[in-house]
């Protein structure tokens, strides 16, 4: 609807082979007036296991709290 998020995006950083790389994503959008979707979560194979995930998942949670949404919802798959 008008006035919605068109989205918002994060991103894990390392350094893998001196160059910093992005190892994780997670992003989301408003998906009405007090609901926003956390969507698009991912970490590479090699950084799966350290956390990442959550930490983004986290992040979006916390992010989507302090603006004022009262669910976070996702529609996970492989």
């Amino acid at each position: 609807g008008e006035g919605f998020y068109g989205g918002v995006f994060w991103a894990a950083v390392a350094e893998i082979d001196g160059k910093k790389q992005i190892v994780g994503v997670n992003g989301g959008f408003q998906t009405s007036e007090t609901a926003f979707r956390s969507r698009g979560l991912y970490v590479i194979p090699q950084f799966a296991g350290k956390g990442l995930g959550t930490a983004l998942l986290k992040t979006t949670i916390d992010w989507a709290k302090k603006e004022g949404f009262e669910t976070v919802w996702s529609f996970p798959n492989l």
